[in-house]
């Protein structure tokens, strides 16, 4: 679709490193229009940068850090609605990872490719096939063969 957003440039290389957090992002931003994507993703670069700076995983962090990350950009002098928009694309994100490590503790220790991937496929299926859809499949309450019958759009 005009406007989506297509992850292009040095990230296409960047992909075979493994980078999750790069990996996971970039699977995040798909589906958003472009202006969209590309505020979200200098929000979470500097959810990325924050978390590094103060030794925190920023595919984990606690509410606790995700709190201080919010009051840290009242302090740095930041607008009510560009708060309001860098929580808004940091809790996504955090969510869309969380969906992906609940169904990948299935398999016994998961390597951080078998997240990312985890995060590709659910992101695939949740803009294909919907929200409600996808939870089922992954809490275990649908068969898988009821979303592989169904026909993308």
């Amino acid at each position: 679709m005009a406007g989506d957003y297509y992850p292009t440039g040095p990230f296409l290389r960047k992909r075979a490193r493994g980078d999750v957090f790069e990996l996971a992002r970039e699977d995040f931003l798909l589906g958003f229009h472009e202006r969209t994507a590309r505020a979200y993703k200098a929000d979470l670069e500097d959810f990325r940068e924050w978390c590094e700076a103060a030794g925190i995983d920023p595919l984990a962090p606690s509410p606790d850090d995700v709190e201080r990350y919010q009051l840290g950009l009242k302090e740095r002098g930041y607008a009510p609605g560009t708060i309001n928009r860098r929580m808004a694309a940091v809790r996504g994100f955090l969510r869309i990872v969380s969906r992906a490590r609940s169904t990948a503790t299935v398999r016994p220790a998961p390597v951080e490719e078998d997240l990312a991937e985890e995060l590709r496929t659910i992101n695939m299926l949740r803009k294909t096939f919907g929200e409600q859809t996808v939870i089922k499949v992954v809490k275990g309450e649908g068969e898988t063969s009821d979303v592989l019958e169904i026909s993308p759009p």
